[in-house]
């Protein structure tokens, strides 16, 4: 899934997710994302998800198209942590959690789990993207820049009456993952 982070504007802090297509970035009406800036030019770029990343590729915009603050002259593949500028949009590619053998400490055999982990898993589950034709903005907290907790939220699993934490509904997901697991070396 290609996403990326809004870094500036009333957005800040939103995820944008990229449908599986290249998208036009531009002012002009009939640009799959759209951007009211008069530093973003009708055509200004396009994106394009990939197996390997997004793809972006300045359409000859007055302002030209940034990454890490250099323009672009070719198609560029974004990187983890990259920054993305168009006009005065500022967007960046989150970093990704690492995988369960990355983060196993080798003496004392248990893995860590971040609150990103926990966050992945979370939308994971939960995602509905897949097959979509247009971005989609949804909400993304990373953990250095939380200040405080999520408020709690209703489980879809859960009875009406009780409300689960994040931490709460992390721990189910684990522990129904751990059974599916044992009942699989069982069976």
């Amino acid at each position: 899934m290609s996403e990326l982070i809004i870094q500036s504007g009333k957005l800040q802090g939103k995820k944008l997710v990229l449908p599986p297509k290249t998208m036009i970035v531009g002012r002009d009406d009939d640009c799959d994302m759209k951007i009211a800036s008069s530093l973003v030019s009708r055509k200004h770029c396009s994106l394009t998800g990939t197996v390997e990343g997004i793809v972006v590729e300045d359409l000859g915009s007055q302002n030209g198209t940034h990454v890490n603050d250099v323009p672009i002259d070719g198609p560029t593949l974004l990187k983890e942590g990259d920054t993305l500028r168009i006009g005065a949009i500022v967007l960046i590619v989150p970093v990704q959690p690492k995988t369960k053998s990355e983060t196993q400490p080798a003496a004392s055999g248990q893995s860590k789990i971040s609150d990103a982990d926990i966050a992945d898993w979370l939308m994971d589950s939960g995602s509905n993207y897949a097959g979509t034709d247009t971005a989609e903005i949804a909400t993304y907290s990373a953990p250095a820049q939380a200040t405080t907790p999520p408020p709690p939220t209703a489980s879809p699993r859960a009875p009406a009456s009780k409300v689960l934490t994040v931490k709460d509904e992390a721990a189910a997901i684990i522990r129904r993952h751990w059974e599916s697991v044992r009942a699989k070396q069982k069976g």
